[in-house]
């Protein structure tokens, strides 16, 4: 979110375009590769995947009844919507003033914020629950990222990211992405480490979880080869405009699926 880039492994990476959504979408916000948007066919397995995480995390923070909903990096806007049709009262943030512009017009309930996510202008404990969900490889000062979302955010801090390995196969940890928007890439033990001094600061435990592609997805994939390559090297496969929310899985994070996770998940 939070910035514009191309996404997936060396083998299976979105190429950055400059092009504007087709449609009517107010503002003509571009597909950057890396910011995807609904109601695009080419753009579908990325958006469900999107969709799957938020959908996930808000089941999550609706265990805590959580009210006030802070979606730090909010991107098009999609996902802060899909808090809002649930009742909770959004705020949605984010940097990019075109992005900000087309969440404000697209969603016009949607209480959105220009602001730097490591410099929020937000009160101390305002919200009960926050998402920031494929953001935190594009911030270049991430403790103090963290520690904004932290003073923020009384309840869960869900956050998501490329599981490096899947994502960047050869890239070194601590080493600078091919991607040229993201900052880092982390593999779990890279998190766990960034994580824990938040954790300690402020007496709160992780959990940890990863997103993988589900059976119907995973078959398409025995017969067919790697989807994400296939829609990054060549034109999409028809299969790819009917995957769903539904087509992935998030579970609690286990070593022997870690090179099936394409994302992984934290909760704070």
């Amino acid at each position: 979110m939070l910035l514009a880039s191309n996404k997936c492994a060396s083998s299976s990476r979105r190429r950055i375009t400059l092009t504007h959504v087709p449609g009517s979408q107010p503002s003509g916000l571009p597909i950057t590769g890396e910011r995807t948007v609904p109601d695009v066919a080419e753009e579908n397995y990325w958006f469900r995947r999107h969709e799957a995480c938020y959908r996930w995390a808000l089941d999550y923070v609706s265990d805590y009844r959580a009210r006030a909903v802070l979606d730090a990096g909010t991107g098009e806007g999609f996902g802060a919507a899909m808090a809002a049709a649930r009742g909770h009262l959004v705020t949605a943030v984010e940097l990019d003033d075109a992005a900000a512009t087309h969440a404000h017009l697209r969603y016009p309930d949607l209480d959105v914020v220009r602001a730097n996510l490591v410099a929020l202008p937000l009160r101390s404990h305002a919200f009960d629950a926050c998402l920031s969900l494929q953001v935190i490889e594009h911030i270049w000062d991430v403790p103090a990222y963290l520690a904004e979302l932290l003073r923020c955010t009384v309840g869960p801090v869900i956050l998501s990211t490329p599981n490096r390995p899947v994502h960047s196969p050869g890239l070194a940890p601590g080493a600078r992405p091919d991607n040229l928007f993201h900052v880092r890439e982390y593999d779990i033990a890279e998190l766990e480490d960034l994580l824990r001094p938040h954790l300690q600061a402020t007496a709160r435990r992780a959990a940890y979880f990863g997103l993988r592609h589900g059976p119907v997805i995973a078959d398409w994939e025995k017969r067919n080869g790697s989807l994400p390559a296939r829609l990054a090297n060549g034109p999409a496969p028809d299969f790819a405009e009917a995957v769903r929310e539904r087509d992935f899985v998030i579970e609690p994070f286990t070593r022997v699926r870690a090179g099936e996770y394409l994302d992984l998940v934290s909760v704070l």
